[in-house]
């Protein structure tokens, strides 16, 4: 599935989606809509591919907060990838980063351990 600003990519154990441009208040419902059919579905791993997000709204990582929750309640994990230094720094301000395990890369949140 695509959107200007995500694209989502399933495999048998994995999605990925990748969340691109800006993230702000106008995108936030779209958001909330792609991100629920994806918990939807009870995956086991979700990674967000981060590289090409160059700003996140506060209304947007509220979005990813409940999410993660949803995933969570299914026994699923949600873990970012390749975040940007401004994005990073966002979200270290707001503590998602001691919410969410962050990764330099995709391969490496797909590849690192569960538990």
């Amino acid at each position: 599935m695509s959107h200007p600003n995500f694209e989502i990519t399933e495999s048998c154990s994995t999605t990925i989606v990748a969340l691109k441009g800006t993230i702000g208040i106008v995108e936030v419902d779209l958001l909330d809509a792609q991100l629920g059919s994806i918990a939807d579905k009870k995956p086991a791993l979700v990674v967000l591919d981060l590289a090409g997000l160059s700003m996140i709204g506060s209304s947007a990582m509220g979005s990813l907060i409940g999410f993660r929750r949803d995933v969570a309640k299914s026994g699923g994990v949600v873990r970012m990838a390749a975040v940007s230094p401004i994005v990073r720094e966002s979200f270290k301000r707001s503590l998602l980063d001691k919410l969410f395990k962050i990764f330099d890369t995709v391969q490496a949140a797909i590849d690192a351990p569960t538990k």
